[in-house]
């Protein structure tokens, strides 16, 4: 998509202001660039909120290959109105996690490679519209791809 940069979050945050209509509720991450990028572009008809985690510090000497824990997480109303209820990045966690995981499958050590470009194209369209057709019920209520439970 490009640079974690402001100059492209908003350019981001314009295109989805084009592809939406009505109010909304906005609930992303704590990259700074969001904050300033969603109050100016959709300042007329959203409500945005950010949960901002903090991770324990790794132990001295200690290697992850994961995540670290998380030890709190605080939701910050960042403008609006935002439901409590609906403050949560854990579905969008979980299709990343999934993208991931079948995106995998597309590299050349493993079983499932394909050097005929139809195949994976067609895996990844179906994984999307997959994430797209379950109840976000069944998505939230599983952990995020961190380790930690969203709210």
């Amino acid at each position: 998509m490009g640079k974690r940069d402001q100059a492209t979050t908003d350019v981001f945050v314009e295109g989805l202001r084009h592809a939406t209509r009505g109010e909304l509720q906005v609930t992303t991450h704590g990259f700074a660039p969001y904050r300033s990028a969603i109050t100016t572009t959709f300042h007329d008809r959203c409500d945005f909120a950010q949960p901002i985690k903090v991770y324990h510090a790794p132990q001295a000497g200690e290697k992850r290959y994961s995540p670290a824990e998380v030890a709190s997480v605080e939701v910050v109303p960042v403008m609006g109105r935002p439901d409590p209820e609906r403050i949560c990045t854990s579905k969008v966690d979980c299709s990343n996690l999934s993208l991931r995981m079948c995106a995998g499958r597309f590299t050349r050590l493993t079983n499932a490679f394909s050097k005929e470009m139809g195949e994976p194209l067609g895996c990844r369209r179906t994984v999307v519209l997959l994430l797209q057709l379950l109840p976000d019920s069944q998505i939230t209520a599983h952990h995020a791809s961190d380790g930690s439970r969203d709210r």
